[in-house]
């Protein structure tokens, strides 16, 4: 199956929202991950528009729930570009606001169907990462790890991040990406879109894209 690029390149900006319940009848992708993972950049590559996750950037709203939507044979999905976690800057009762936020987008979003978990390819995911991943299994839904900025690894660190994943047993759910060189991109962008398809009872895409980037 090879992914369709036209199911990300009708993805737009909808709304920003606090309250994290959603619909059962509309698959949910979130993208969850510390502050600095690159999650915005991610969304921006994957639906090939540079400035798609920053027109959420507005203040005041930052620190909540953006959401995105996109549709694939008319059936729609949407994107949620949840608040980074790990905010050494901000005040303890925002951190705590923000974490709860986060939790409890987790715990009682019924539409939620798969979650990419992002983590820089040059550190070793934290108890934050392991703990929303815990959340995933109990509730028995998808969970896709993503290792981000892949480009800025020489040869060797590429190979201890790659064991790494395999210690941690995470090694066939990962996916190595970077936004600027496009390594990855395609490879998430199927697995993304086979999970639409597998929630409406779509056959699998025969559309094809673009060469892989080396890695």
């Amino acid at each position: 199956m090879n992914p369709n690029s036209n199911i990300f390149q009708s993805v737009y900006y909808r709304t920003t929202y606090s309250d994290p319940e959603g619909s059962n009848e509309t698959p949910l992708i979130a993208f969850t991950g510390r502050s600095n993972a690159g999650k915005s950049s991610l969304i921006s590559a994957l639906c090939n528009q540079k400035n798609l996750a920053r027109a959420a950037r507005t203040p005041g709203k930052t620190r909540n729930l953006n959401i995105f939507e996109g549709t694939l044979q008319g059936n729609p999905f949407y994107f949620c570009d949840l608040p980074g976690f790990g905010y050494a800057n901000l005040p303890r009762d925002e951190r705590q606001r923000l974490g709860k936020m986060i939790e409890s987008f987790f715990l009682t979003s019924s539409g939620l169907t798969m979650t990419l978990i992002l983590c820089d390819s040059a550190r070793w995911p934290g108890e934050e990462e392991a703990a929303i991943e815990q959340i995933l299994l109990e509730k028995g839904s998808k969970c896709q790890w993503v290792f981000t900025r892949w480009d800025r690894l020489n040869q060797k660190e590429k190979a201890r991040a790659r064991k790494r994943w395999k210690e941690m047993g995470i090694a066939s759910q990962a996916v190595a990406v970077s936004s600027t060189k496009g390594t990855g991109l395609n490879e998430l962008r199927k697995r993304i879109q086979r999970t639409v398809e597998d929630f409406y009872g779509l056959p699998a895409s025969t559309v094809k894209t673009g060469q892989e980037p080396a890695s």
